[in-house]
Order: structure tokens, then sequence, then C-alpha cells
């Protein structure tokens, strides 16, 4: 993702940098949790006798345990994600608002208004 040409405050550089930085890793993380799985699904034992049964008892915690880990670092991935992006947004809009008042007695005025309509319409419909 390639990042606007303007520069922000430092602070705020180097949380975008730590946001990218970490789902590198969260990356690198996913890529080995999930080798590991695969080498430990290949261990698999073709029949099932009593020997055998504590080994696939063992397994399937184990891969139960990767599963769990997979969809946690890409809950951690995805949050990271979003976190940046409302960033960003809340810079972008921070960068293009104009301080404008807003006058609270007139938007209460126009919610009184509507809310009369409706209360006016509902007896009328039935």
């Amino acid at each position: 993702m390639k990042r606007a040409e303007k520069k922000y405050d430092p602070k705020i550089e180097e949380l975008l940098n730590k946001y990218t930085v970490s789902r590198e890793q969260l990356t690198g993380y996913l890529k080995d949790v999930d080798n590991l799985r695969n080498k430990i699904s290949q261990i698999f034992p073709q029949t099932l006798d009593y020997r055998t049964k504590f080994i696939l008892e063992e397994k399937i915690k184990t891969m139960s345990v990767f599963f769990s880990t997979l969809l946690n670092i890409r809950q951690e991935y995805n949050r990271t994600l979003k976190d940046e992006i409302s960033l960003r947004q809340k810079i972008t809009d921070d960068d293009n608002q104009n301080p404008k008042e807003i006058n609270l007695r007139e938007v209460a005025d126009q919610i009184d208004k509507i809310q009369k309509e409706r209360l006016e319409k509902s007896p009328e419909s039935k």
C-alpha cells in the first residue's frame, strides 16, 4: 500500500510504520504456524489401533491449537489494518475539516418538528 506523499507528525509516522511492521511479522507467523500444522497433519496414522489412538488424540488436540492460533493471528492482522485505516481517515478528516459551528438549538428544533410530523401521520394511517 502506497502512502500519500504528505508528511505527518513524526509520532503518527512512527505509529503507521509500526502497524506495517506488525502486519509483516503477523504474516510471517501465519506462514510458520501453517507450515507446522501441515507437518503435523502428515503424521496421521494409516490405521487406528490401540497404540496409535493416543497419538491421534494428541495430534487432534495439537491441530485444534494450531487452528486457534491461526485464527487469532488473522484477527490481530485484521484489527491492525482497521486501526491503521481509521487513523488514516482521522488524519485526512482533520486535514480537510474546516471548523464549523453547529447550532444545537436548530438541530433540536428540526428533530422535534420531524417527530411531531410522524406523530401526526401515525393516527391518520390507522
